[in-house]
Protein backbone atom coordinates (compact mmCIF):
# COMPACT_ATOMS: atom_id res chain seq x y z
CA UNK A 1 0.00 0.00 0.00
CA UNK A 2 1.18 3.26 -1.09
CA UNK A 3 0.61 6.51 0.93
CA UNK A 4 1.80 10.08 0.80
CA UNK A 5 3.57 9.29 4.01
CA UNK A 6 5.96 6.80 2.83
CA UNK A 7 8.03 9.23 0.62
CA UNK A 8 8.64 11.61 3.23
CA UNK A 9 12.06 11.41 5.05
CA UNK A 10 10.32 11.40 8.91
CA UNK A 11 8.81 8.20 7.80
CA UNK A 12 11.58 6.61 6.71
CA UNK A 13 13.67 8.08 9.61
CA UNK A 14 10.79 5.86 11.88
CA UNK A 15 11.51 3.03 9.99
CA UNK A 16 15.42 3.00 10.55
CA UNK A 17 14.95 3.87 14.12
CA UNK A 18 12.32 0.72 14.45
CA UNK A 19 15.21 -1.46 12.78
CA UNK A 20 17.86 0.27 15.30
CA UNK A 21 15.67 -0.70 17.96
CA UNK A 22 15.41 -4.11 17.38
CA UNK A 23 12.49 -4.41 14.84
CA UNK A 24 8.56 -4.59 14.55
CA UNK A 25 8.22 -6.23 17.86
CA UNK A 26 9.56 -3.63 19.89
CA UNK A 27 6.60 -1.29 18.55
CA UNK A 28 4.11 -4.10 18.85
CA UNK A 29 5.50 -5.01 22.72
CA UNK A 30 4.88 -1.33 23.44
CA UNK A 31 1.36 -1.87 21.94
CA UNK A 32 0.93 -5.12 23.85
CA UNK A 33 1.84 -2.95 27.10
CA UNK A 34 -0.86 -0.73 26.49
CA UNK A 35 1.38 2.66 24.87
CA UNK A 36 -0.48 4.84 22.68
CA UNK A 37 0.36 6.06 19.18
CA UNK A 38 1.28 9.49 20.51
CA UNK A 39 3.69 7.63 23.09
CA UNK A 40 5.18 5.41 20.53
CA UNK A 41 5.67 8.44 18.25
CA UNK A 42 7.34 10.33 20.29
CA UNK A 43 9.72 7.85 21.54
CA UNK A 44 10.51 7.09 18.29
CA UNK A 45 10.46 11.59 17.49
CA UNK A 46 7.95 11.11 14.55
CA UNK A 47 4.48 12.01 14.14
CA UNK A 48 1.82 9.52 15.05
CA UNK A 49 0.38 9.13 11.68
CA UNK A 50 3.65 7.41 10.26
CA UNK A 51 3.20 5.08 13.14
CA UNK A 52 0.13 4.16 12.19
CA UNK A 53 1.04 4.36 8.29
CA UNK A 54 3.91 1.92 9.07
CA UNK A 55 1.66 -0.83 10.72
CA UNK A 56 -0.86 -0.61 8.36
CA UNK A 57 1.36 -0.51 5.17
CA UNK A 58 1.80 -4.78 5.57
CA UNK A 59 -0.87 -6.86 6.17
CA UNK A 60 0.92 -9.22 8.11
CA UNK A 61 2.35 -6.50 10.28
CA UNK A 62 -1.21 -5.03 11.30
CA UNK A 63 -2.61 -8.82 12.39
CA UNK A 64 0.39 -8.84 14.62
CA UNK A 65 -0.71 -5.20 15.66
CA UNK A 66 -4.51 -6.71 16.53
CA UNK A 67 -3.39 -9.41 18.58
CA UNK A 68 -0.88 -7.13 20.27
CA UNK A 69 -3.61 -4.40 20.94
CA UNK A 70 -6.09 -7.46 22.05
CA UNK A 71 -3.19 -7.83 24.40
CA UNK A 72 -2.72 -5.03 25.40
CA UNK A 73 -6.78 -4.84 26.74
CA UNK A 74 -6.06 -5.98 30.55
CA UNK A 75 -2.66 -3.63 30.94
CA UNK A 76 -5.79 -0.66 30.22
CA UNK A 77 -8.18 -2.41 32.80
CA UNK A 78 -5.27 -2.25 35.30
CA UNK A 79 -4.45 1.54 34.33
CA UNK A 80 -8.23 2.09 35.13
CA UNK A 81 -7.90 0.12 38.57
CA UNK A 82 -4.75 2.21 39.09
CA UNK A 83 -6.73 5.75 38.33
CA UNK A 84 -9.35 4.81 41.19
CA UNK A 85 -7.01 3.61 43.99
CA UNK A 86 -4.83 6.67 43.22
CA UNK A 87 -7.93 8.85 43.80
CA UNK A 88 -8.63 6.77 46.71
CA UNK A 89 -5.82 7.08 48.60
CA UNK A 90 -6.00 11.07 47.75
CA UNK A 91 -6.89 12.74 51.33
CA UNK A 92 -6.90 15.97 49.57
CA UNK A 93 -9.33 14.85 46.48
CA UNK A 94 -11.92 17.44 45.35
CA UNK A 95 -15.29 16.59 43.87
CA UNK A 96 -14.40 17.63 40.64
CA UNK A 97 -10.94 15.51 41.04
CA UNK A 98 -13.02 12.33 41.77
CA UNK A 99 -15.00 13.14 38.72
CA UNK A 100 -12.13 13.06 36.31
CA UNK A 101 -10.76 9.95 38.08
CA UNK A 102 -14.19 7.93 37.09
CA UNK A 103 -14.19 9.10 33.75
CA UNK A 104 -10.58 8.27 32.97
CA UNK A 105 -10.93 4.95 34.95
CA UNK A 106 -14.10 4.38 32.69
CA UNK A 107 -12.15 5.88 29.71
CA UNK A 108 -9.93 2.75 30.24
CA UNK A 109 -12.44 0.08 30.54
CA UNK A 110 -14.01 1.55 27.60
CA UNK A 111 -10.31 0.90 25.65
CA UNK A 112 -10.16 -2.75 27.04
CA UNK A 113 -13.53 -3.36 25.64
CA UNK A 114 -12.74 -2.49 22.44
CA UNK A 115 -9.49 -4.15 22.41
CA UNK A 116 -11.00 -7.16 23.39
CA UNK A 117 -14.48 -7.78 23.41
CA UNK A 118 -14.53 -10.97 24.13
CA UNK A 119 -13.02 -10.52 27.76
CA UNK A 120 -13.98 -7.11 28.56
CA UNK A 121 -16.88 -6.20 26.32
CA UNK A 122 -19.60 -8.51 28.85
CA UNK A 123 -17.90 -6.99 32.14
CA UNK A 124 -18.50 -3.32 30.76
CA UNK A 125 -22.38 -4.20 30.06
CA UNK A 126 -22.76 -6.16 33.55
CA UNK A 127 -20.85 -3.21 36.03
CA UNK A 128 -23.08 -0.90 37.17
CA UNK A 129 -21.99 2.87 37.90
CA UNK A 130 -19.83 3.51 40.98
CA UNK A 131 -19.67 6.84 42.92
CA UNK A 132 -16.72 6.82 44.90
CA UNK A 133 -17.21 9.74 46.40
CA UNK A 134 -20.52 7.90 48.22
CA UNK A 135 -18.21 5.32 49.07
CA UNK A 136 -15.97 7.24 50.68
CA UNK A 137 -18.21 9.26 52.97
CA UNK A 138 -20.27 6.16 53.63
CA UNK A 139 -16.93 4.86 54.38
CA UNK A 140 -16.08 7.70 57.10
CA UNK A 141 -19.16 7.41 58.41
CA UNK A 142 -19.45 3.69 59.50
CA UNK A 143 -15.93 3.04 59.85
CA UNK A 144 -16.15 3.27 63.74
CA UNK A 145 -19.28 1.51 63.73
CA UNK A 146 -18.09 -2.08 61.74
CA UNK A 147 -21.11 -2.22 59.50
CA UNK A 148 -19.23 -2.40 56.05
CA UNK A 149 -19.70 -5.16 55.31
CA UNK A 150 -23.06 -4.35 53.58
CA UNK A 151 -20.97 -2.96 50.27
CA UNK A 152 -19.92 -4.98 48.07
CA UNK A 153 -16.10 -6.69 48.35
CA UNK A 154 -15.41 -5.12 44.39
CA UNK A 155 -16.75 -1.59 45.71
CA UNK A 156 -14.62 -1.78 49.48
CA UNK A 157 -10.93 -2.18 47.36
CA UNK A 158 -11.76 1.09 45.78
CA UNK A 159 -12.09 2.87 49.30
CA UNK A 160 -9.11 4.17 51.15
CA UNK A 161 -8.59 2.57 54.56
CA UNK A 162 -10.27 4.94 57.41
CA UNK A 163 -8.51 6.18 59.91
CA UNK A 164 -9.67 7.35 63.02
CA UNK A 165 -8.17 10.86 64.10
CA UNK A 166 -9.77 11.94 67.32
CA UNK A 167 -12.35 10.28 69.10
CA UNK A 168 -14.32 12.38 71.88
CA UNK A 169 -15.69 10.80 74.60
CA UNK A 170 -19.18 10.81 74.96
CA UNK A 171 -20.95 13.55 77.62
CA UNK A 172 -17.84 14.43 78.13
Amino acid sequence: METRYRKSPSYHALVNKIDAAGGEDVVLDMVADGKSFEQIAKHFDVNRRFVWEWIREDAERHAAFKAARSAAAPAKEEQGAQILDDAAQDPDISGPQVQIAIARSKYRQWQAGIYDREIYQDQQQASGPINIAELHLYALQHATQGTLSSIPTAQLRALPTAQVVGKEEEGG
